[in-house]
C-alpha cells in the first residue's frame, strides 16, 4: 500500500470526525466503500433505500426484540432502533470483518446491542431452542451455493419442504421464519427469481401460501444496489394465529429517479405511498393508490399461475381492473397528457422567444462585456459551515443534512433541534436565498433555500453561502450547477479518500458576475430550459403509464388497435 495512504485516512478521519461527528462519519465511509466497491460492498452493505422500505414494512414496536441474522455492517438493525426507541437489538455476522463493522456502526450511535458470528452451516443445523424475536430483517447473500454439505432433505426437517442445495434463498426464508416469535413478522430481502422459480423452491412456495405465512411481496426497482442493476423483492412475512388468506402483491418497480452516481434512489413520495399501502392493507383496506401498482391475491389466485408471486404479473390486471375495465384509467390519462400538451407548448413558446432574443457574440470572445467581472465567491457571499448538533427527539427546530440535498431540492426526512440549542447556534438560521452545499462526500450537491426552509439550521457537513445584496441567489445558484464549477470543485477537493472542500478554498471559486439585470435574465432562460425538461419528464411518465394500462387490454382482444 501506497505509505501515503494510511496518513490521508488518518488526516481525514480527524477532519471528519471534528465536522461530522464520528457516527455521521463512520456511515459516511460505509457508503462511500461500499459504492467503491461495487457488487462486493453488498456483502456488508445495504443502500439506505432498501433499509428504509424494510424497516417500515417491518412496522416495529416497542418494546420487543429485532434480530438480522447476517446484520453485515449493521445499517439495518441501526435504522430500527433509531426509529423505534426501546427495541432490544441482536444480530449474528457471518464474517469477523463486518462483525466488527456492526459493533463500531451501532455503538457510534449510542445503541446498545448484542451481536454475535455464526457460519453459513447454521442454515442446514437442525434447530436447537434457538431464541425467538418479536421482529427479523435480513438482507442475505442471494444464491448461495455450498451452504449444505449434502442434499438438505437428509441434514434436517424443513417448515415448508428441502430447499436446493444449489440456493440457499429458501433455507433463509425458513431459518426467519423458525426463529419468528408468535405474532411477529419479519422482512427479508430476495432476489426477484424467488418469486418464480421451480422445483423445490415452488412447492416451498405453495406450503409457504398454504401457511399464510406471506403478508406481502413488494417488488423493487432495479439499480438500487451498488454498481449493479439487479432487480429485488421484499417479502413481508407473519406468525400468527390467524394466517392471512390473501396476500398482498406491490409493484414498486416504476419509483425511484437515478441519483449522481448513476444509482436508483427512492424520494420521500416514493417511501411514503408504499407505508401508505401497508398500513391500509393491515388496517383490512383495500389499497388504491394511482402512483404504486398493486393487487390483493388468493391461493386460489396463485395456483392458476403456478405459485408465481411476482407482484409485476397480477398488478397490472388488477390496475384494470379496478378502472373499469382499463376504460376510466385511460380517460385520466389521455387527460392528463392533454394537459401536460398544453403546458409543454406554453414552455415551449416562453424558452423560444428567450433562445430567439438572445445574441451570440462571434467569436474570438477573449474579455467580459462591458458591466461583467470575474470575482471571487467569498467576495460576493457570506461563507459559513455549519455547525454539529445532537438531534432531539422531541425538537422543534428543523435542521438540514447533507442527505436532504438532492436534485437542487431540500427534501427527505430531517433531523430536528430543541429552540435552546436552536438559540445558540441563531448565527447558523437559514434565510430564503441562501445556498446549502456539500462540503464532503459528492462534493458540488447544493440546493435554494425557500421560504418553506426559512429559519431552520444549517446542520453539520454542509456550507451556507448568503449572497450579498445585488447578487441574484438564483443566478448563483444556477452558476454553482454549471459544469465548468464542478469540474473546478473536483480539482479543488482534498482527500483522496473521500473528498471534502472547506470555506476558504471554496471562497476562492472565481465567480463570472454579469450586472444584474443580466443574471435575473439569464436565471428566467434557465429556468424555461428546466421547466421544458420537467414537463417532458411528465409526459414520458403517463405516457408510459398509458402504455402500461392499454398493454392487457390490447392483448386480450377488448381493444381493437386502428386500421
Amino acid at each position: 500500500m501506497d505509505a501515503k495512504i494510511p496518513s490521508e485516512l488518518v488526516e481525514f478521519a480527524d477532519v471528519a470526525v471534528d465536522e461530522l461527528g464520528g457516527a455521521a462519519a463512520f456511515r459516511t465511509l460505509l457508503d462511500r466503500f461500499a459504492m467503491l466497491e461495487g457488487k462486493r460492498g453488498g456483502e456488508f452493505y445495504t443502500p439506505p433505500s432498501i433499509v428504509r422500505v424494510l424497516v417500515e414494512a417491518l412496522a416495529a414496536e416497542a418494546p420487543g426484540t429485532i434480530y438480522d441474522p447476517c446484520c453485515g455492517s449493521g445499517e439495518i438493525l441501526l435504522t430500527a432502533a433509531l426509529q423505534t426507541p426501546g427495541l432490544a437489538v441482536h444480530g449474528d455476522g457471518l464474517n469477523a470483518e463486518a462483525l466488527t463493522l456492526a459493533r463500531m456502526n451501532l455503538a457510534l450511535h449510542g445503541i446498545d446491542s448484542r451481536l454475535g458470528r455464526q457460519s453459513i452451516d447454521v442454515l442446514s443445523r437442525p434447530g436447537n431452542g434457538d431464541s425467538s424475536y418479536s421482529y427479523i430483517v435480513a438482507n442475505p447473500p442471494f444464491g448461495l451455493r455450498g451452504w449444505s454439505r449434502e442434499d438438505p432433505a437428509l441434514e434436517r426437517s424443513w417448515l415448508y419442504g428441502p430447499p436446493p442445495r444449489g440456493n440457499a434463498d429458501f433455507a433463509w426464508l425458513q431459518f426467519v421464519l423458525e426463529r419468528l416469535a408468535p405474532g411477529g413478522r419479519a422482512a427479508v430481502v430476495m432476489p426477484a427469481g424467488a418469486a418464480f422459480r421451480g422445483g423445490r423452491e415452488r412447492v416451498i412456495r405453495q406450503a409457504m401460501v398454504a401457511d399464510g405465512c406471506i403478508e406481502s411481496v413488494i417488488a423493487l426497482p432495479p439499480m438500487l444496489f451498488y454498481n449493479t442493476a439487479i432487480g429485488a423483492t421484499i417479502w413481508v412475512l407473519r406468525r400468527s394465529s390467524n394466517p392471512q388468506r390473501e396476500l398482498l402483491l406491490v409493484d414498486a418497480t416504476g419509483l425511484g429517479r437515478l441519483s449522481q452516481r448513476a444509482q436508483r434512489e427512492l424520494s420521500e413520495q416514493d417511501h411514503e405511498v408504499i407505508r401508505a399501502v401497508l398500513t391500509d392493507w393491515r388496517a383490512g383496506v383495500t389499497p388504491a393508490h394511482e402512483a404504486l401498482p398493486t393487487a390483493v391475491v388468493t391461493a386460489a389466485d396463485l395456483k392458476k399461475n403456478d405459485y408465481d408471486l411476482t407482484p409485476e404479473k397480477y398488478a397490472l390486471n388488477e390496475a384494470a381492473a379496478r378502472t373499469d375495465d382499463g376504460r376510466q384509467g385511460i380517460e385520466t390519462l389521455l387527460r392528463e397528457l392533454a394537459r401536460l400538451g398544453e403546458r409543454s407548448a406554453r414552455v415551449d413558446m416562453v424558452m423560444d422567444q428567450m433562445i430567439g432574443r438572445a445574441q451570440i457574440l462571434e467569436p474570438p470572445v477573449q474579455e467580459l462585456p462591458p458591466g461583467w467581472q470575474e470575482v471571487r465567491l467569498a467576495d460576493i457571499s457570506e461563507l459559513t459551515a455549519g455547525p454539529s448538533a445532537r438531534a432531539s427527539d422531541d425538537g422543534s427546530v428543523g435542521v438540514v443534512r447533507p442527505r436532504n440535498l438532492v436534485g437542487g431540492r431540500i427534501t427527505g426526512s430531517f433531523d430536528r433541534i430543541d429552540e435552546g440549542t436552536a438559540g445558540k447556534l441563531e448565527t447558523h438560521r437559514l434565510a430564503e436565498g441562501d445556498i446549502l452545499c456539500t462540503r464532503t462526500g459528492v462534493v458540488g450537491r447544493h440546493a435554494l433555500v425557500t421560504s418553506a426552509h426559512k429559519g431552520w439550521m444549517c446542520g453539520t457537513g454542509l456550507i451556507r453561502i448568503r449572497p450579498r445584496q445585488g447578487i441574484d441567489p438564483k443566478y448563483l445558484s444556477d452558476y454553482l450547477n454549471s459544469p465548468s464549477v464542478l469540474d473546478w470543485l473536483t480539482r479543488h477537493s482534498a482527500g483522496s479518500v473521500l473528498p471534502s472542500i472547506n470555506t476558504r478554498v471554496l471562497g476562492t471559486l472565481p465567480v463570472v458576475l454579469p450586472p444584474a439585470e443580466a443574471q435575473g435574465e439569464i436565471g428566467r432562460v434557465l429556468q424555461a430550459l428546466d421547466d421544458k425538461i420537467t414537463t417532458h419528464e411528465q409526459i414520458a411518465r403517463a405516457t408510459a403509464a398509458l402504455r402500461d394500462s392499454l398493454y392487457p387490454l390490447l392483448t386480450s382482444g377488448r381493444v381493437s388497435p386502428p386500421e
